[in-house]
């Protein structure tokens, strides 16, 4: 089992990462895992997703300029994204995919006694 350190260690690691975008992420995951989450046909979806997230909480869901170009958004610049129960249920799906294909990419390199997973 991972100490509390090593725990820390690891969310300041990811934190540093996920700051990079979407994009940077999986940048970071080709170039030392070799793990390209960009050959996935729904990439397109994912990003949007998490992009809107940062819109959301950050400019009341009106799209800014690093949405509109992440996302190739082609709506009006003061459009209100909406996020409705059916949006959040499609948003939580894909993030639970990657995060299992991530998960699945890992515990695969590494097996099953890789500190991350618990045992």
């Amino acid at each position: 089992h991972a100490t509390s350190d090593q725990v820390q260690g690891w969310e300041k690691e990811v934190r540093s990462r996920i700051e990079l975008g979407i994009d940077g992420f999986n940048d970071y995951l080709v170039r030392n895992f070799k793990l390209d989450l960009r050959q996935n046909a729904d990439w397109g979806t994912f990003k949007e997703v998490f992009y809107r997230r940062n819109i959301v909480v950050h400019n009341y869901g009106i799209p800014d300029s690093k949405y509109i170009s992440k996302t190739n958004f082609k709506g009006r610049r003061d459009e209100w994204l909406e996020i409705d129960n059916r949006y959040i249920n499609e948003a939580f799906a894909i993030f639970e995919k990657y995060s299992d294909e991530i998960a699945h990419f890992f515990h695969k390199k590494y097996g099953s006694h890789a500190w991350f997973f618990g045992d």
